[in-house]
Protein backbone atom coordinates (compact mmCIF):
# COMPACT_ATOMS: atom_id res chain seq x y z
CA UNK A 1 0.00 0.00 0.00
CA UNK A 2 1.60 3.18 -0.99
CA UNK A 3 1.28 6.27 1.82
CA UNK A 4 0.84 9.30 1.42
CA UNK A 5 4.36 10.45 1.88
CA UNK A 6 5.57 8.15 -0.54
CA UNK A 7 2.99 9.60 -3.09
CA UNK A 8 3.83 12.86 -1.98
CA UNK A 9 7.56 12.42 -2.59
CA UNK A 10 6.48 10.54 -6.16
CA UNK A 11 4.16 13.77 -7.20
CA UNK A 12 7.61 16.28 -6.31
CA UNK A 13 9.58 14.03 -8.10
CA UNK A 14 7.31 13.87 -11.71
CA UNK A 15 6.93 17.54 -11.47
CA UNK A 16 10.44 17.86 -10.82
CA UNK A 17 11.43 15.66 -14.11
CA UNK A 18 8.38 17.89 -16.37
CA UNK A 19 10.02 21.41 -15.23
CA UNK A 20 13.94 19.77 -16.16
CA UNK A 21 11.79 18.40 -19.36
CA UNK A 22 10.16 22.29 -20.33
CA UNK A 23 13.82 24.48 -19.58
CA UNK A 24 15.74 22.04 -21.74
CA UNK A 25 13.29 22.03 -24.62
CA UNK A 26 12.71 26.17 -24.12
CA UNK A 27 16.99 26.62 -24.10
CA UNK A 28 17.19 24.29 -27.02
CA UNK A 29 13.81 26.51 -28.85
CA UNK A 30 16.51 29.02 -28.60
CA UNK A 31 19.49 28.02 -29.02
CA UNK A 32 18.37 26.96 -32.48
CA UNK A 33 19.95 28.65 -35.43
CA UNK A 34 17.70 31.97 -36.93
CA UNK A 35 16.23 30.33 -40.41
CA UNK A 36 18.12 30.70 -43.62
CA UNK A 37 15.56 33.15 -44.79
CA UNK A 38 16.56 35.47 -41.57
CA UNK A 39 20.11 34.66 -41.66
CA UNK A 40 20.68 36.02 -45.23
CA UNK A 41 18.64 39.08 -44.89
CA UNK A 42 19.83 40.23 -41.88
CA UNK A 43 23.95 39.35 -43.41
CA UNK A 44 22.76 41.46 -46.36
CA UNK A 45 21.21 44.38 -44.43
CA UNK A 46 23.88 44.81 -41.21
CA UNK A 47 27.09 44.35 -42.98
CA UNK A 48 28.32 47.73 -44.25
CA UNK A 49 29.48 49.54 -45.94
CA UNK A 50 28.76 46.97 -49.16
CA UNK A 51 28.15 48.81 -52.47
CA UNK A 52 26.61 46.33 -53.99
CA UNK A 53 23.89 47.04 -51.90
CA UNK A 54 24.08 50.78 -51.69
CA UNK A 55 23.99 53.92 -54.10
CA UNK A 56 25.91 57.16 -53.24
CA UNK A 57 23.25 59.93 -52.14
CA UNK A 58 22.54 61.93 -55.06
CA UNK A 59 22.81 65.81 -53.92
CA UNK A 60 20.88 68.73 -55.62
CA UNK A 61 21.98 70.86 -58.39
CA UNK A 62 23.35 67.79 -60.38
CA UNK A 63 22.91 67.97 -64.27
CA UNK A 64 21.06 65.31 -66.29
CA UNK A 65 23.77 63.17 -67.03
CA UNK A 66 24.51 63.07 -63.65
CA UNK A 67 21.11 61.85 -63.01
CA UNK A 68 20.77 59.60 -65.56
CA UNK A 69 24.36 57.49 -64.14
CA UNK A 70 22.64 57.80 -60.51
CA UNK A 71 19.36 56.22 -61.91
CA UNK A 72 21.41 53.47 -63.64
CA UNK A 73 23.38 53.29 -60.32
CA UNK A 74 20.19 52.83 -58.78
CA UNK A 75 18.47 50.22 -60.60
CA UNK A 76 21.89 47.87 -60.54
CA UNK A 77 21.49 48.10 -56.79
CA UNK A 78 17.72 47.37 -56.72
CA UNK A 79 18.44 44.84 -58.71
CA UNK A 80 21.41 43.31 -56.29
CA UNK A 81 18.78 43.46 -53.52
CA UNK A 82 16.48 41.36 -55.72
CA UNK A 83 19.33 39.02 -56.85
CA UNK A 84 20.68 38.30 -53.29
CA UNK A 85 16.96 38.38 -51.29
CA UNK A 86 14.36 38.40 -53.31
CA UNK A 87 13.17 34.80 -53.48
CA UNK A 88 12.84 34.97 -50.13
CA UNK A 89 10.19 37.72 -50.02
CA UNK A 90 6.72 37.94 -51.31
CA UNK A 91 5.78 39.82 -54.33
CA UNK A 92 6.71 43.39 -54.31
CA UNK A 93 7.92 42.83 -50.60
CA UNK A 94 11.81 43.43 -50.34
CA UNK A 95 11.22 46.90 -52.67
CA UNK A 96 8.12 48.05 -50.43
CA UNK A 97 10.05 47.16 -47.10
CA UNK A 98 12.92 48.88 -48.65
CA UNK A 99 11.52 52.21 -49.84
CA UNK A 100 8.93 52.38 -46.27
CA UNK A 101 11.22 50.44 -43.83
CA UNK A 102 14.40 50.39 -42.31
CA UNK A 103 16.31 47.79 -44.18
CA UNK A 104 18.62 50.50 -45.17
CA UNK A 105 19.43 52.44 -42.10
CA UNK A 106 22.55 50.25 -41.74
CA UNK A 107 23.86 51.47 -45.32
CA UNK A 108 22.97 55.10 -44.52
CA UNK A 109 24.44 55.51 -41.36
CA UNK A 110 27.60 53.36 -42.16
CA UNK A 111 28.11 55.53 -45.39
CA UNK A 112 27.07 59.19 -43.72
CA UNK A 113 29.64 58.04 -40.96
CA UNK A 114 32.25 56.75 -42.86
CA UNK A 115 32.45 53.52 -40.49
CA UNK A 116 31.99 49.72 -40.76
CA UNK A 117 28.94 48.20 -39.69
CA UNK A 118 29.18 43.87 -38.78
CA UNK A 119 26.72 41.65 -37.02
CA UNK A 120 28.60 39.91 -34.24
CA UNK A 121 26.09 36.72 -34.17
CA UNK A 122 22.50 36.37 -34.09
CA UNK A 123 20.33 34.02 -32.06
CA UNK A 124 16.77 33.51 -32.89
CA UNK A 125 14.18 34.28 -29.79
CA UNK A 126 11.16 33.08 -31.28
CA UNK A 127 9.47 31.01 -34.02
CA UNK A 128 6.03 30.72 -35.13
CA UNK A 129 4.17 29.12 -38.71
CA UNK A 130 4.62 32.59 -39.73
CA UNK A 131 6.26 34.71 -37.32
CA UNK A 132 10.22 34.81 -36.63
CA UNK A 133 11.97 36.74 -34.09
CA UNK A 134 16.26 37.15 -34.02
CA UNK A 135 18.15 39.15 -31.81
CA UNK A 136 21.29 39.99 -33.37
CA UNK A 137 24.62 41.58 -31.46
CA UNK A 138 25.47 44.39 -34.13
CA UNK A 139 28.39 46.73 -34.40
CA UNK A 140 28.55 49.85 -35.69
CA UNK A 141 31.31 51.82 -34.98
CA UNK A 142 32.80 51.49 -31.87
CA UNK A 143 29.45 50.63 -30.32
CA UNK A 144 28.14 47.51 -30.02
CA UNK A 145 23.96 47.21 -30.07
CA UNK A 146 21.73 44.31 -29.84
CA UNK A 147 19.15 44.66 -32.79
CA UNK A 148 15.75 42.98 -33.10
CA UNK A 149 14.58 41.74 -36.66
CA UNK A 150 10.93 40.22 -36.63
CA UNK A 151 10.15 38.43 -39.70
CA UNK A 152 6.48 38.37 -40.96
CA UNK A 153 5.68 35.16 -43.08
CA UNK A 154 2.56 34.85 -45.60
CA UNK A 155 1.01 31.22 -46.05
CA UNK A 156 3.76 30.01 -48.77
CA UNK A 157 6.44 30.83 -46.42
CA UNK A 158 7.82 33.91 -48.00
CA UNK A 159 8.59 37.10 -45.95
CA UNK A 160 6.07 39.35 -45.69
CA UNK A 161 7.49 41.96 -43.58
CA UNK A 162 10.63 43.17 -41.47
CA UNK A 163 10.02 45.25 -38.33
CA UNK A 164 13.69 46.26 -37.27
CA UNK A 165 14.34 47.61 -33.64
CA UNK A 166 16.88 48.16 -31.35
CA UNK A 167 16.26 45.78 -28.28
CA UNK A 168 15.73 47.36 -24.87
CA UNK A 169 14.69 46.38 -22.37
CA UNK A 170 14.05 43.02 -23.41
CA UNK A 171 11.70 44.09 -26.20
CA UNK A 172 12.02 45.63 -29.40
CA UNK A 173 12.10 49.11 -30.33
CA UNK A 174 10.46 49.54 -33.58
CA UNK A 175 8.97 53.00 -33.07
CA UNK A 176 12.58 54.95 -33.18
CA UNK A 177 15.07 54.93 -36.00
CA UNK A 178 18.26 52.55 -35.25
CA UNK A 179 20.73 55.34 -35.44
CA UNK A 180 19.41 58.17 -33.87
CA UNK A 181 20.07 61.67 -35.78
CA UNK A 182 22.57 63.31 -35.05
Amino acid sequence: MVTQKTFFVGCISVIAVLLFCTVIVLHMEQSKPPSSFAEEVIKVVANCPNEDFMTKILSAGVSGTEKALFQKEKERILQNWEIALGEYFSENCLHSTMVTGNLLEFHYWSVDFNEKVSVLDMRMLKRLDQYESVLCSVQAGQEIMEVLFDFHYNPDGKISGVDIGRYIDGKGDFGRRIFPQT
